[in-house]
This record gives structure tokens, sequence and C-alpha cells, in this order.
């Protein structure tokens, strides 16, 4: 049902700089951040994946299901900082620019859904975007599995 719209690329790249700067210091902060950046991408994986599972549905309004989404991430990892707003659209609100605020909607059962988190994981960033489709229209399924990263 769901795509990743956005992940971390790779992070050993940071660690590439780090070496060819040739300061040992710099090397394992750079290791250790890295390592921070992967365990953010993680959970936020995990979260998507709870969300997705267990939250989208039909009858319920966009900001009910974003303010299920804030006490999901509050409870399972103790998010309580995103560092840009939640978005949660569906049908025609999904055309609207993140910057913009559309009407809450309720969501339809044959919609298509978007997701867009920047959850902060003790103190690391996790931008995350998922495009999903409720029901079984296969033009609508086939939008979303256009949304997998390549």
């Amino acid at each position: 049902m769901g795509a990743n719209s956005t992940k971390i690329e790779d992070v050993s790249k940071l660690e590439d700089v780090a070496r060819h700067e040739g300061n040992p210091k710099t090397e394992e902060q750079e290791r250790q951040r890295a390592a921070h950046l992967r365990d953010a991408e993680s959970k936020a994986n995990e979260l998507f994946d709870e969300i997705e599972q267990n939250h989208l549905r039909a009858g319920v309004s966009e900001k009910d299901l974003s303010d299920e989404i804030h006490a999901l991430g509050a409870k399972r990892y103790g998010v309580n900082t995103y560092w840009h707003k939640r978005v949660v659209r569906a049908g025609p609100n999904t055309m609207a620019p993140s910057k913009e605020n559309p009407p809450n909607r309720i969501i339809q059962p044959d919609d298509v859904i978007y997701v867009d988190l920047g959850p902060v994981f003790e103190a690391w960033e996790a931008d995350f975007g998922r495009t999903f489709a409720l029901g079984n229209d296969p033009h609508k399924e086939k939008l979303r599995a256009a949304c997998e990263p390549m």
C-alpha cells in the first residue's frame, strides 16, 4: 500500500569525507553521526510501517490522522519534535503545496494519501514521505508504485 518517497542516501560518503581529511577524531565523529542517521532512518521506517498497517483508513479526517501519528511517534519513540510540520493529505488535497493548509478532509475509501513527516529521534532528524492508496483502483496503485525509490 505505501511507497517511500524520501530516504537517507549513502551515509558512508560522510565517513569517506572524514577519512580524506585525515583527522581521526573527525572520522570517528562522522562514523557516529552516520550511525545515528541510520538509526533515525530505521525508526522512521518502523513508524511509517505501523502507520500503514494500523492507522490508514477511510472515515477519519486528515487532522485526526495527523494527531494519531503524533501520538504514535511520542508513545513508541519519544518523538515530540518535528523539524517541519506534519503533512497528512488525502484525495485532491495531495495536490496542495506543503506550505498551504487546505480544508480538513475526511479520508474516503478509494483515496490516495500522502504523509510527510520530519520526526526528530534523540536530536537526529528523519525526513520521510510516503504515498499510500486505499481501495483497489489499479490506476491509483500504479501511481503509488511509481513513488517507490530507485
